[in-house]
């Protein structure tokens, strides 16, 4: 049975509340093979995570990027994985 090594929630720029950070998603994503990661999940607070040009810039590099968010919930926080815009209500 093959293994995979995952990341399934990080955040980097584009995020609306952890707006300090200063890495790319692009550099996010090279720093994920770089430490031999096969996929990750970018999981943005309040924010769908869905940038067309990272999915095809992961598949060149050999990571499945899965598009996530940080959702908030009766004010818990959620990781809400494979989801699209339009998805969940506000």
């Amino acid at each position: 049975m093959p293994h995979y090594r995952v990341e399934l929630h990080s955040h980097c720029q584009g995020d609306p509340v952890d707006s300090y950070l200063g890495h790319t998603l692009f550099q996010h994503i090279d720093r994920a093979k770089e430490v031999g990661l096969d996929a990750i999940a970018v999981t943005w607070h309040r924010k769908i995570c869905a940038v067309p040009e990272a999915f095809a810039y992961a598949r060149e590099r050999g990571i499945l990027l899965i598009p996530g968010m940080e959702a908030e919930v009766d004010r818990r926080h959620l990781v809400v994985l494979n989801l699209a815009e339009g998805d969940l209500a506000r």
